[in-house]
């Protein structure tokens, strides 16, 4: 059965669950709290969902932001959904995209992950302390298309870690210190901060003038502080995804 995606309302959000109009529900055999498979068949991604019964037409299906993320999808695609069998992990280990991660007890994992679906590179992010931590499923057992996080899942977190991230962090915040302190920055400095070579950054640099109304003047770039904190919100947004690539790319290289 193919649907099309409409946001989910807030209170859905990070639950790990879809919504689908209840008349279809009946067709398609299932109740509130079954188990689906979401499937995105453009990009070959799969996520487990709870389903919940809505009045919305009968071609859609509510996802939160999420479970699109994990799907690769956006509001207006369209997904398959099966029923699947809930199939409980036995363990799950989980890589933290970017800095690495302490934690003394992992019942504080646990909490929070407790009867949620996982798939493969499903990512889960939640705060601790006021501080963002994702995490990518690296692997999980047994070795079934969705499971299900339970009170005896063994949590394990894996040591994959990038040091390119802490390099993208360091580049942030010298971006922040020359907004605080100025309206300009040399046009040379920026590409060092940046880390560009010079023929890529000439090509970068009257795209980003472009897009962020950044003005050149000589040596000097000109810029507004609300249009660099745009810039900058970009910046750490491809790093993002810069990290999921990476950490899939290492899982397939290492035959996780």
């Amino acid at each position: 059965m193919e649907l099309l995606i409409k946001e989910a309302p807030k209170g859905d959000m990070g639950k790990g669950i879809v919504r689908i109009n209840k008349d279809l529900m009946k067709k398609l055999d299932l109740n509130s709290g079954d188990t689906i498979k979401l499937i995105n068949p453009k990009k070959h991604k799969l996520a487990g969902a709870t389903v919940i019964a809505t009045k919305e037409k009968s071609n859609i299906i509510c996802v939160d932001l999420t479970l699109r993320r994990n799907l690769g999808a956006y509001i207006g695609d369209k997904v398959l959904i099966d029923k699947t069998d809930v199939i409980l992990a036995q363990s799950i280990t989980l890589a933290p995209i970017g800095n690495s991660i302490r934690l003394n007890n992992y019942s504080f994992l646990l909490e929070r992950l407790i009867n949620r679906l996982v798939s493969k590179n499903n990512i889960f992010s939640f705060y601790s302390r006021a501080r963002k931590i994702d995490l990518i499923v690296e692997n999980y057992t047994p070795d079934v298309e969705v499971a299900k996080i339970h009170q005896e899942t063994e949590i394990i977190i894996s040591k994959l870690y990038h040091k390119k991230y802490l390099e993208n962090v360091e580049l942030i915040k010298k971006l922040k210190a020359v907004m605080n302190e100025h309206s300009q920055i040399e046009l040379e400095r920026l590409r060092k901060i940046v880390n560009l070579g010079q023929a890529e950054f000439d090509r970068k640099i009257f795209e980003w003038a472009q897009e962020f109304n950044f003005k050149i003047d000589g040596d000097l770039l000109i810029f507004k502080r609300d249009m660099m904190i745009e810039f900058i919100n970009m910046l750490e947004k491809k790093f993002y995804e810069w990290q999921i690539k990476e950490a899939i790319k290492f899982k397939k290289l290492n035959g996780k």
